[in-house]
């Protein structure tokens, strides 16, 4: 359509009127041809099929009598039918039984019996249709019909179909040539004038309107876009001594805008030292580095962690490899390629040397940057862990320790009893150390590097981000929202921090209390009970909360009593840790623990603790408090025993209930309001 897009408008309505009117008696002739083909196959078909039949029914007796002349004299009668080129009689087993050939076809060879059922070929139509007696098949009759009538009417179609496609396109170009004339017409009036408006530029010219079609609509819209143009060219000169008005104005407005900017930088570099010394408070090393692991950017605490001078992490291409240490050297690697794999802050401890050659442990909270699936850099925060390690490894030492005093106590009751009230105690003190861990892994103190990121990706102009982009405009007062969340998370971790300190101070005077336990009790003291139940449930608060059970207390008001203050503890905790397990072997969807606090008939504070958990059979209630017996997997059998013991040296008893298996159970710890009288207040005999 090359040669149209440089042609007339009246070049192009003929050509287009031509061609959709021939497309389109094209495509009705060659609709009428194909259903005029299609009609005289079906016609043929139907009356091959039909003469088949007749054929069949006149043959039946010349094959069920193996008479060949009756068959031959039956197919003869299809020479009435000229475009019958070939006929042919099969017997029941298909051998050909009787043939006919129109005189004007040539040789036939019968073909070899086949389904009933007809094919169109290039020149024929066979057909093949069995003969039926009384419900068997006795023969098949084949026809072969000539299709050269079909191929002669579409020639005479043919030659119909162009003449009087010449002629209509004759028509058609004749009437294209006068009517063209009603569209063309005035748009060459308009393309005339136009130039005359662009040679000239005299927008005073209009063009004449002689209909009130889209043309004289399109002509008197043009028509006004001059007079507006007309307009606008006047005002032109007006506008323009105006705006010579208005840039002197401008140019005082900019001024204004220079001092505004000023006192905005300032108010920005206010806003930066700020900001810096947020990164400065927080007790860790804020660090960026490129994807192989070389320092571009740390904080001012860098020098505290290591002593290495800060310049010292950036200038040195391999610091963080170099300071790494040598056992840790594979492992961190490792960690740090895994976590290009992710898209979130990774979390990963490892050691590294210090300057004067001390070894500090670093817990890393990094995540990587990518761009278009590349990682651009990597950002993070480095704490320093160490007293926390040798924390852990003091609790580890201590641990061994009481194994080591055990086995030189040559008691084993002693020894199981140590371990086993140690054990709950650590349990606890697991808890309060997955709280600490948890907290610190969800600090918002990760989403830092967001800030940063979004300060260093608009640090070239860093003042107009911070005055007028909507993002930073917030950050001040993101900054001050986030500095009073990390101040919240340093006091819930040092709440943490201090349970977790009384929990070990507990596991010492367990220790303490164990390495006596032939000769002295422990201190005696005054206290109210709900407090000590209490200690034994926030010691197992982590658990049960993770654990799903739902606590309920009962507490009555009861006098203070005189009693060993970490015995009592220690067969709480045991108790509670034992319900809990109970409550999760029962694989209940409601998993309930309740305590009672209350005095019973003999005068004596009564303490129940109650599980719907998987029971107690009934032969075993006389048992649980034997040394050694056990129904957990993993149960070593003397928790129930040494604390049955130690109610009963306090002058308390400690018993079991239950309804049977699957049932839950009841255990009820027994205590005098004061100690026995065989006992001091220091913890000694008297």
């Amino acid at each position: 359509m090359s040669f149209l897009s440089a042609s007339t408008i009246k070049r192009k309505l003929m050509v287009i009127i031509m061609i959709t009117c021939s497309v389109a008696l094209v495509l009705a002739c060659a609709a009428i041809l194909i259903f005029e083909i299609t009609s005289f196959r079906k016609t043929l078909l139907r009356n091959t099929a039909v003469m088949a039949d007749v054929i069949g029914a006149n043959s039946t007796t010349a094959l069920l009598y193996n008479d060949r002349d009756a068959a031959k004299e039956s197919l003869a009668s299809l020479k009435a039918e000229p475009y019958v080129l070939a006929a042919c009689l099969y017997d029941t087993n298909g051998v050909v039984f009787a043939t006919y050939r129109n005189d004007k076809a040539k040789e036939f060879d019968p073909p070899r019996v086949a389904a009933e059922d007809f094919t169109f070929n290039k020149d024929a139509l066979n057909l093949f249709h069995k003969i039926r007696f009384d419900g068997d098949t006795v023969g098949t009759v084949f026809i072969r019909a000539d299709l050269r009538v079909i191929r002669e009417r579409l020639q005479t179609y043919l030659g119909i179909v162009a003449c009087v496609v010449a002629s209509a396109t004759m028509v058609t170009f004749l009437l294209s040539l006068r009517l063209q004339k009603l569209i063309s017409g005035p748009i060459s009036h308009l393309a005339e004038t136009a130039n005359k408006v662009a040679n000239q530029k005299n927008y005073s010219i209009r063009a004449t309107k002689n209909s009130s079609d889209e043309m004289g609509q399109l002509i008197e819209r043009f028509n006004e876009m001059l007079s507006g143009i007309q307009e606008r060219d006047a005002a032109l000169l007006t506008a323009h001594t105006e705006l010579e008005k208005r840039v002197d104005e401008r140019t005082k407005e900019l001024q204004l805008e220079i001092s505004e900017r000023s006192r905005v930088e300032a108010a920005l570099r206010i806003s930066q030292q700020k900001f810096e010394n947020l990164v400065n408070s927080i007790d860790g090393v804020v660090w960026e580095s490129d994807p192989k692991f070389q320092f571009t950017f740390v904080s001012p605490q860098a020098e505290r962690l290591l002593d290495y001078p800060r310049e010292d992490w950036t200038a040195k291409k391999d610091f963080w490899n170099e300071h790494l240490h040598p056992d840790d050297n594979l492992l961190a690697h490792d960690l740090r390629h895994k976590a290009l794999t992710q898209d979130k802050a990774s979390h990963f401890e490892y050691r590294m040397v210090a300057a004067d050659g001390r070894v500090v442990w670093i817990r890393e909270i990094s995540s990587f940057i990518f761009d278009k699936g590349q990682a651009q850099a990597l950002r993070g925060v480095l704490f320093d862990i160490t007293e926390q390690k040798q924390a852990e490894e003091q609790l580890d030492m201590l641990n061994k320790r009481l194994l080591e005093t055990s086995r030189h106590a040559g008691m084993a009751e002693v020894a199981t009893g140590v371990l086993h009230n140690v054990g709950n105690v650590l349990n606890s003190v697991n808890v309060s150390s997955t709280l600490i861990c948890d907290q610190v892994r969800n600090s918002k103190a990760s989403r830092l590097k967001d800030v940063v990121l979004l300060l260093n990706k608009n640090a070239t102009n860093l003042g107009h981000f911070i005055v007028e982009d909507p993002k930073g405009k917030i950050i001040p007062g993101y900054l001050n929202s986030l500095s009073e969340r990390l101040s919240t998370e340093q006091q819930d971790l040092l709440k943490e921090l201090e349970l977790l300190t009384k929990n070990i101070e507990h596991i010492k005077e367990i220790v303490a209390m164990q390495q006596n336990y032939a000769r002295v009790s422990g201190i005696i003291e005054s206290l109210a009970i709900k407090n000590l139940v209490e200690d034994a449930l926030q010691m197992h608060a982590g658990a049960l909360s993770r654990h799903g059970i739902l606590v309920s207390r009962d507490y009555s008001e009861v006098p203070m009593i005189a009693v060993d203050k970490h015995k009592i503890l220690q067969i709480l905790v045991n108790l509670i840790r034992n319900a809990k397990y109970a409550i999760d072997s029962a694989a209940r969807r409601d998993k309930r623990l309740h305590i009672c606090i209350g005095m019973n008939a003999r005068n004596m504070v009564e303490i129940s603790v109650k599980d719907n958990g998987i029971g107690i059979a009934q032969d075993n209630l006389t048992r649980i408090f034997s040394h050694g017996f056990t129904t957990k997997r993993d149960g070593h059998g003397f928790g129930l025993h040494s604390g049955a013991l130690a109610a009963k040296e306090m002058g308390g008893s400690l018993s079991a209930q239950s309804e049977g298996a699957g049932q839950g159970a009841t255990f009820v710890l027994e205590l005098p309001l004061s100690a026995p009288k065989g006992l001091d207040r220091n913890g000694g005999k008297a």
